[in-house]
């Protein structure tokens, strides 16, 4: 089955009831995708994205595997076998590493690693079995390089795993027709937000623009639409 023909594939996008998960799912739904979201607990912006944009969305824990396998299960039930996975939920925790409890601090490490490889490891059977399968993961600008972070270090450390976890993924998926990429955002904007904020994070960070989820949305649609595999692309 060609990348390019996206009519019968089923597109599941995890964390998609708001921001840029939202925004890769309006643009998959555009490109003529069946597309599915899951959220982990706003049950309100879980119902206004899946009235928005006419998709099932379904309640899930990716990090617990028993919730993987029950979201696979409902998605293949009612919609069809997933062929393509953008994998952006995740876990997201600030502050210096010395203050952070344990329990905090595997929060932040298991909240990006587990519930982007748990529906990797799931989706990644059917995939094998059809010849055909496209998995998208969202990384963090400048996860290639290792470096030292102020607040966001323990992120910044998980989403470099992450890196390194998705290009040896793809060593391991050659030759099966399944591609695993990854797009690499800096930070982006946020439409909710004042002008004063916007102004506040370049300042903070030294940066000239933040980035559109729009953006992100379609770099993310065109490795799908893709056939080279180990791509990490950073977006800023």
């Amino acid at each position: 089955m060609d990348g390019g023909t996206p009519t019968k594939h089923v597109a599941l996008v995890t964390g998609g009831s708001k921001g840029l998960g939202l925004e890769i799912a309006r643009l998959l739904k555009e490109e003529g995708y069946l597309v599915a979201l899951s959220y982990r607990s706003d049950v309100q912006a879980a119902r206004e994205a899946s009235i928005e944009l006419e998709v099932p969305i379904y309640q899930a824990d990716l990090e617990a595997p028993e919730d993987v396998e029950r979201l696979f299960d409902m998605v293949e039930c009612e919609i069809g076998p997933v062929s393509v996975l953008v994998n952006n939920a995740a876990s997201f925790v600030t502050g210096s590493i010395l203050s952070l409890d344990p329990d905090t601090f595997s929060e932040g490490m298991d909240g990006v690693i587990y519930p982007t490889v748990l529906p990797i490891m799931r989706a990644v059977k059917g995939m094998k079995e059809s010849k055909y399968g496209r998995i998208v993961n969202i990384g963090m600008a400048g996860a290639l390089e290792v470096k030292a972070y102020r607040g966001v270090a323990v992120h910044a450390a998980a989403k470099t795993a992450l890196a390194v976890l998705t290009g040896s993924l793809a060593l391991e998926l050659q030759g099966s027709g399944v591609t695993i990429n990854m797009v690499s955002p800096g930070i982006l904007d946020r439409p909710e937000k004042e002008d004063s904020w916007r102004r506040s994070m370049m300042k903070g960070y030294g940066l000239s623009r933040l980035v559109p989820p729009i953006e992100v949305a379609s770099e993310v649609v065109a490795l799908i639409k893709g056939r080279e595999s180990g791509q990490i692309k950073d977006y800023l």
